[in-house]
């Protein structure tokens, strides 16, 4: 089901933002699921970007993607580097919401021209300290799902974090169990 729900996402993002007409960056992992997604939709390699820390990860997707743009480094500093043509940006992090993450979003999201895309996915069900109190805040008084309470948080620390004047909450949501 994180197929489908990947497909769901590129095929969404390329709706709103002509993904050939600017640059996508995304996360990579030794299986570099979102650019498979992305060349399999039609999108130009030349278009695309994938970044991740752990080197094994980039040599496994390059292996696999020769033509696209696979780059060990922190995604703020290649999201930087490329701000001026990002037109989407998706993190899906592997991992649980923290601070951290958070802020690393809102980072970027300031880094991306109008029109732009920022989308991301998180672990759920891990958070700890004071994240996890705001989840279970937000999930007791705005959601009645954990997942809509996520979304809360993220959009929270978005508006908080970010530098624009003006914050689109996000209005899909595709998750997979």
């Amino acid at each position: 089901s994180k197929k489908i729900a990947r497909l769901q996402l590129w095929t969404e993002i390329n709706n709103l933002v002509d993904l050939q007409k600017g640059v996508s960056l995304c996360l990579l992992s030794a299986e570099a699921g979102d650019v498979s997604v992305q060349l399999g939709l039609g999108i130009n390699p030349d278009h695309i970007i994938g970044v991740d820390i752990d080197k094994h990860a980039v040599a496994a997707a390059q292996y696999k993607f020769p033509d696209v743009n696979c780059t060990n480094t922190d995604v703020e500093k290649i999201a930087d580097k490329y701000s001026s043509k990002l037109s989407a940006v998706h993190l899906d992090f592997c991992a649980c919401m923290t601070r951290e993450l958070l802020n690393k979003v809102a980072n970027i999201s300031d880094m991306i021209p109008d029109p732009g895309v920022i989308s991301c996915a998180f672990l759920a069900a891990r958070e700890q300290g004071y994240l996890r109190d705001e989840i279970m805040g937000a999930s007791n008084k705005h959601c009645n799902t954990s997942f809509g309470a996520r979304a809360t948080v993220l959009a929270h620390q978005l508006a908080l974090g970010s530098k624009h004047s003006k914050i689109l909450i996000p209005h899909k949501f595709f998750y997979y169990t």
